[in-house]
């Protein structure tokens, strides 16, 4: 699975649930509008031949309203006209919102909820599927840690900085399996014109174990007649 495909599955659930939602609204909107016209029609035919009184027009169109939930939110409005004829129609409170709350939103909510799993789900593989690959591309050590491609060593977030030649070793301690080094071929690579190289090797030892101690948790071991071996430090 790639990030794409995974934010597209994502848009697909998201936009579903918005549809239908609004698809649920609208036909809720719909039946309130023919509902409350119909309990209007009835209010006022019921006061054929009668004066109409606000009062009992309100209360008869109230009592023709199938939608129980409207009879309380459902208001009527009357405007006299320049020829005396009352015009009256009908408003509900909180119009967007009763509606909303009238309209069967529960299609549209578990396919949000299927969509929220989904981000969730997707940002839990790619951080595992980074690590597994982190894992795969870095060489590690204790905590520290050697991105070959860049060259650089790395204890947690942090950079540790070494020198050229400091750099050059540390890639060859990691570069063997057991991380252990004979002293004549570091002397070879460090300083191939180099006679006798054991001072400047053991100058360079003692300066990148400072390093390597303020750091990480990794020591040189000197073996005896052989050379050095990087290894944890025990606890």
């Amino acid at each position: 699975m790639s990030p794409r495909s995974a934010i597209i599955v994502f848009c697909l659930l998201l936009s579903s649930a918005l549809l239908t939602g609004f698809g649920s609204y609208q036909l809720t909107a719909h039946n309130v509008q023919l509902d409350l016209n119909q309990a209007l029609q009835e209010a006022l035919a019921q006061q054929q031949g009668k004066q109409i009184v606000a009062t009992d027009t309100i209360r008869d169109f109230r009592n023709c309203i199938s939608i129980s939930e409207l009879k309380d939110q459902a208001c009527l409005s009357f405007n006299m006209t320049d020829d005396e004829h009352v015009d009256v129609s009908w408003s509900v409170k909180r119009n967007v919102a009763t509606i909303f709350a009238l309209s069967n939103q529960k299609y549209s909510l578990g396919l949000t909820a299927v969509a929220v799993l989904w981000a969730l789900f997707s940002a839990r593989y790619f951080r595992k599927r980074e690590a597994l690959m982190l894992a795969q591309h870095f060489v590690t050590i204790g905590n520290l840690r050697f991105d070959p491609e860049q060259r650089r060593f790395l204890s947690g977030t942090k950079e540790v900085k070494f020198t050229p030649m400091q750099l050059q070793l540390m890639e060859m301690f990691f570069a063997e399996d057991n991380h252990s080094l004979n002293q004549s071929d570091i002397c070879q690579a460090l300083w191939p014109k180099k006679d006798d190289a054991n001072e400047s090797l053991y100058t360079l030892i003692r300066r990148l174990k400072a390093v390597i101690h303020e750091s990480t948790d990794l020591d040189i071991e000197a073996e005896r007649g052989r050379g050095y071996r990087l290894i944890k430090m025990k606890n």
